[in-house]
């Protein structure tokens, strides 16, 4: 069986190779910022194609877009869009590329020190305007060109985490769910991140999700002897560190908390394997899982659609399997045979596409 389904899964990989773009470049001139601002915008394949126009995808906003837009764009693509994955949901990315990103990604000005030089501490605290842009200029933008559900999630790094912490405190109606990735949280001596705890500690966050990760950026993999380390550079790492204890305290907001060290990575390497897990941990509970189709409880007519019932309130819009998934499941059913099950998955089939489902049945009426 595994090896049928291997050689299956390896033709669907190799039908991919010939398509090399995977998004496009846009831009938007923003009247608050007074400047035009760059995109870059990854769409799922059938979007490319032009084959479409229903569907909705969710959309992730990741920031400093010049540097993640390669490896984020791959991830989704491969884990939602080749070879039979449901690790994730099919997505638009939107990646925004930096102009002066200190300006942008920081809350509010602060004054010189620690790690912030005179000049870099002259161009802070331009992050609420730079949320402003977001929400009345950017998200317009990309809903009016793109075929986007309701749902939305942010990923920054460095500065660009506590610029979703600072969203997520002030304004968490904007995203569903937030990646803040080794954030900044020594920003103002840690005053920043102590407003954002008092802000989760206090809110409602019913339903929104926070992941934060942490590098190892002191070549220290025990996290309990950071104290011993006295570098000004630890702060940084003190600082998330401190950060997370307390968040994992929070009970009354309703916020679902997740984070993670990582040991083997330090502040510049940490990103993709972060965007990696944050996204597999706020979608984990929505893959499907191709084992699961011989669970005793199992019921390709029940199960199937209740499953995308369930996807669908997660990405706000109305999701259905693919002919393709439904013969991939039919595929399973063949190659260890389950006659029961396979005529509930070819009912299923039939009752959605009907048409496709009859030269399908057709052809494979074994």
């Amino acid at each position: 069986m595994k090896y049928s389904l291997l050689s299956f899964l390896l033709l669907l990989s190799w039908k991919g190779l010939a398509q090399i773009q995977v998004g496009v470049k846009d831009s938007v001139y923003s009247n608050l910022l007074n400047e035009q601002r760059d995109l870059l915008i990854y769409l799922p394949q059938e979007v490319r194609d032009n084959k479409d126009t229903t569907m909705r995808y969710p959309v992730l906003y990741v920031l400093d877009g010049n540097t993640h837009f390669l490896s984020v764009s791959g991830m989704v693509d491969q884990l939602s869009d080749k070879g039979g994955n449901t690790v994730l949901p099919k997505m638009i990315v939107v990646c925004v590329l930096n102009t002066n990103r200190t300006r942008d990604l920081t809350p509010y000005k602060v004054a010189a020190g620690g790690f912030l030089s005179e000049a870099m501490a002259n161009e802070t605290g331009g992050g609420e305007n730079f949320t402003q842009f977001l929400k009345e200029e950017l998200f317009h933008h990309i809903s009016s060109r793109y075929p986007v559900s309701g749902y939305r999630a942010l990923v920054g790094h460095s500065l660009g985490g506590i610029f979703a912490l600072h969203v997520l405190a002030k304004y968490p109606e904007l995203f569903d769910d937030y990646l803040a990735i080794d954030p900044s949280t020594w920003y103002d001596q840690r005053k920043f991140a102590n407003g954002v705890l008092d802000s989760l500690a206090s809110g409602n966050y019913e339903g929104k999700s926070l992941f934060v990760a942490m590098a190892n950026t002191n070549n220290e993999p025990d996290t309990t002897r950071l104290k011993l380390i006295k570098t000004a550079f630890s702060e940084h790492q003190k600082s998330i560190l401190d950060f997370t204890l307390r968040a994992r305290k929070l009970s009354t907001s309703g916020l679902t908390f997740i984070d993670r060290y990582y040991p083997n990575d330090d502040h510049n390497s940490v990103p993709m394997i972060a965007t990696y897990d944050g996204l597999r941990e706020l979608f984990k509970s929505y893959r499907f899982s191709f084992e699961g189709l011989y669970t005793p409880d199992f019921s390709p007519l029940r199960s199937i659609p209740d499953y995308y019932e369930r996807l669908s309130k997660k990405v706000k819009h109305p999701m259905k399997p693919t002919p393709e998934f439904l013969e991939l499941c039919d595929l399973y059913y063949t190659v260890t045979p389950d006659p029961k099950r396979k005529q509930e998955t070819r009912t299923l089939y039939q009752q959605m596409y009907p048409d496709r489902a009859k030269a399908y049945i057709s052809k494979n009426s074994q």
